[in-house]
């Protein structure tokens, strides 16, 4: 009976964990993983999933979602995650400059908190700020070499027509994994060299 709550909120976690590509089932995983979250010890990591939760739910109203992480920044002041989940709300609904903002505020928390440079490389992407967005993958990928974000950081430098590093880094990303999207990246940046030979094309 002590140990329910703690039960409670790592089941609604496991819920959200799943991975899949249906939406209707990450839907229902989202409402079985509510059902438990909203019994489960009420302490700051319950209020970020439930939130989570929310946010998977009601795509349509996301206000519950962020008023969740409102209030579990209220309890962790100096922790930088509901400012980032707060901020990814925004993107969703394509408000980037809030998000760029709430964004910026997690990192004044906390510089060394790996996933805001990530969200943040995101956000600017979709901005159009193609420059800053390579600035903010980089420092992302100086605190965590992360292989999903090196494929974001290769594509990046080819949208920026930063064409030999987008080949190069490139190249050292596939001699880690067979990406197949890369090759075709590599590609296009090789077409895309003003001093490409005949050949390499």
């Amino acid at each position: 009976k002590k140990k329910k709550g703690i039960i409670n909120k790592e089941i609604g976690r496991a819920y959200l964990s799943v991975g899949t590509s249906d939406e209707k089932t990450e839907i229902a995983n989202a409402q079985k993983a509510k059902t438990y979250l909203e019994v489960a010890v009420d302490d700051f990591e319950t209020k970020l999933l439930l939130g989570d939760a929310l946010m998977v739910i009601n795509k349509s109203d996301l206000s519950q979602a962020v008023q969740q992480f409102i209030v579990s920044g209220y309890e962790q002041p100096e922790d930088p995650r509901p400012l980032l989940k707060e901020a990814y709300v925004y993107r969703r609904v394509k408000n980037y400059e809030l998000s760029k903002l709430r964004i910026s505020e997690a990192l004044g928390k906390d510089l060394e908190y790996a996933p805001a440079y990530r969200q943040m490389a995101e956000v600017l992407q979709l901005m159009g700020q193609k420059d800053s967005s390579i600035y903010y993958f980089e420092e992302y990928l100086k605190r965590n070499n992360n292989l999903s974000a090196r494929v974001k950081y290769v594509e990046a430098l080819y949208l920026n027509s930063e064409f030999d590093k987008a080949i190069a880094e490139g190249k050292a990303l596939l001699k880690q994994k067979d990406v197949p999207n890369i090759y075709g990246v590599i590609a296009y940046a090789i077409v895309g060299k003003k001093d490409a030979t005949p050949e390499e094309i």
